[in-house]
């Protein structure tokens, strides 16, 4: 509630941040294959995808003992073995059903992780921009301003919805899967209930 009355679009944009991974893990293992094969396939989608992976997983923000970038980067990590047992799920369920995994370099170490949750994270930071530009822009400020002025994650992410919204086929499939767009019958649920 406090949350939604201090900025309701920062708000939605994180209700629509989390619905976008919650769509990704409903996928069936067919369609999750589908989607991580639009950004291994074209070479677009790859080079941005690389981009996004070393903006990501070398973010410097501490929580805690560790950098976000290495907490995501263990917990991606395809030899974690709470990972693979945790999010990598059978049919039927949600989860991570594409268990294909990619490697790249970061600080002169190569790293292999999941492709598919490195893929519902750019997927769901895009979610803001499906809101407007002003939103995006204002979740890119303010990750910037924790990390004293500079977060190139967004750049990766700016990049990577403007070039898939650039190319019908691609967006059209991810509209498709549902990974694209607002889902405004869930932020009714939220709007509704804290306007009460």
């Amino acid at each position: 509630q406090e949350e939604f009355e201090k900025d309701p679009e920062m708000f939605l944009s994180s209700i629509n941040h989390e619905i976008a991974h919650d769509e990704y893990f409903t996928l069936d293992a067919k369609q999750q294959k589908e989607v991580t094969d639009l950004f291994l396939q074209d070479a677009g989608l790859q080079d941005i995808l690389k981009r996004f992976a070393s903006a990501f997983y070398a973010d410097k923000l501490k929580l805690g003992t560790e950098t976000a970038g290495d907490s995501y980067l263990r917990t991606h990590d395809v030899k974690n073995k709470a990972t693979t047992e945790n999010t990598l799920t059978p049919e039927g369920q949600k989860g991570l059903k594409d268990a294909r995994s990619i490697v790249f370099e970061l600080n002169g170490k190569k790293r292999e992780v999941l492709v598919g949750l490195l893929i519902t994270e750019l997927v769901s930071y895009m979610s803001s921009f499906e809101i407007s530009q002003s939103v995006f822009d204002k979740v890119a400020e303010n990750g910037r301003s924790v990390r004293g002025g500079d977060d190139p994650r967004y750049d990766a992410v700016k990049m990577c919805h403007d070039y898939i919204r650039n190319k019908p086929k691609i967006s059209s499939q991810l509209e498709k899967f549902k990974l694209l767009g607002r889902k405004p019958e869930i932020e009714k649920i939220f709007t509704d209930l804290f306007k009460k």
